[in-house]
């Protein structure tokens, strides 16, 4: 996993948003020229091709999933022992949406076979769904941190690492600015080492 400390932050932006928007576009463009090829085209040819976007996404966060789990596990090995960041709620919080939108992708695409059961189905859903969200933003606050407090080496408070945030929330613009200093801590970390 040490390959996303060294990635550039173009090589990230490229896996995360780069291809999978020009996949997007390329699909629709496809899907709307076999809608408009077809007489009878109705909401199935539409669903038919739910699966490709939802593999698409799921590459998308599963580049960022893995630059988060890096980040948040492997930048922690170099924040000074007194300092370091228990991490066994983060990675219950970490696992707990990569198991979910699996399996929210399948449902959803079966229940959009039946259109009687969507509306209770979705009611049931909003509880959990909302979880999940508080388990990303969770895991966006925890990775913020490390990577603060591994670059001030100290304890850090939330106006410290609040621009992280943020950045890591919105991950293809934040990217551009996060992973460079990433990049030279992770680089720093690994001269110690040799030099040990």
């Amino acid at each position: 996993m040490n390959i996303f400390l060294k990635a550039k932050h173009w090589q990230l932006f490229l896996l995360n948003f780069g291809i999978p928007f020009f996949l997007y576009i390329a699909i629709s463009i496809v899907m709307i020229g076999d809608i408009l090829g077809h007489d009878n085209a109705g909401p199935d040819m539409v669903f038919s091709y739910m699966p490709i976007f939802f593999v698409l996404g799921f590459f998308a966060n599963l580049i960022q999933y893995g630059w988060t789990w890096s980040v948040a596990i492997k930048m922690n090995r170099i924040i000074p022992e007194e300092f370091k960041l228990n991490t066994m709620a983060f990675k219950i919080f970490f696992w707990l949406p990569l198991i979910y939108f699996p399996i929210f992708a399948i449902f959803f695409i079966l229940m959009f076979r039946s259109i009687d059961s969507i509306t209770m189905s979705f009611l049931l859903l909003i509880p959990v769904h909302l979880f999940m969200v508080f388990c990303a933003f969770y895991c966006i606050y925890f990775t913020a941190r490390v990577v603060k407090t591994a670059e001030y080496k100290r304890y850090t408070t939330v106006s410290d690492y609040i621009a992280e945030f943020i950045m890591i929330w919105f991950f293809p613009i934040g990217i551009w600015f996060i992973q460079p200093k990433i990049n030279k801590m992770y680089e720093e970390y690994q001269d110690q080492l040799q030099g040990t």
